[in-house]
């Protein structure tokens, strides 16, 4: 029968925190995140803070025991970090790992991992959409690039706005997920009275957005 608590509860200095779970060299780790409003101070076992960053890892790779506790703290928000005195570490490790411990380190990670997933890992769908995007519009540069050499635009130059010397532009990609490059518009393709494509001042034909 599992010994497992149902819930798990961390020491009320962790109030507020924001948690995150991640690895380092191999070794899950939970971590927790406390910035006070400035100029608030509060204290730890006799060291003041106003910022904490609280990891809880496993010494063994996957095996969720023995545990460790780290505790980085800043005084002000320009000062650096540094650890609890030993006294202090030693009295917060007895509050937050026998908790952690209770409720069993992996089932923790995995719960934090999940819910902060957004925070630590990329969300596969928004890659998807953006892909999807990225697709479309290379076929329809491909169908606009076509009808531009079949003959079936107008090609109206582009004068540039408000009597100015500058000519508008356009960003575009070279290649398939290649950061987008800046050129100017020199004229509009039209087809029956609608704006449908570009002609860039370096002769490439690009679909109007």
């Amino acid at each position: 029968m599992s010994t497992l608590t149902a819930t798990f509860t961390a020491p009320p200095w962790l109030d507020g925190a924001r948690t995150s779970a991640s690895f380092e060299y191999g070794r899950r780790q939970v971590c927790w995140q406390l910035e006070l409003p400035d100029p608030e101070t509060k204290t730890l076992h006799r060291c003041r803070y106003m910022a904490l960053f609280v990891t809880v890892s496993e010494r063994v790779a996957m095996k969720g025991e023995p545990l460790w506790l780290r505790v980085q703290r800043r005084e002000t928000d320009l000062s650096p970090w540094k650890s609890l005195t030993e006294a202090a570490s030693k009295a917060a490790s007895a509050e937050l790992l026998p908790a952690v411990a209770r409720y069993g380190f992996g089932r923790l990670w995995d719960e934090v991992h999940r819910q902060s997933r957004g925070y630590s890992m990329p969300d596969a769908s928004t890659h998807v959409a953006e892909l999807e995007a990225e697709a479309a519009w290379w076929r329809r540069r491909g169908e606009v690039q076509a009808d531009y050499l079949a003959g079936m635009f107008d090609v109206v130059p582009v004068k540039p706005a408000n009597g100015g010397s500058r000519l508008p532009g356009v960003s575009i990609p070279y290649h398939p997920h290649e950061r987008p490059r800046w050129e100017h518009v020199v004229a509009d393709l039209v087809l029956d009275g609608e704006v449908v494509g570009h002609l860039t001042d370096h002769a490439h034909v690009v679909p109007a957005s």
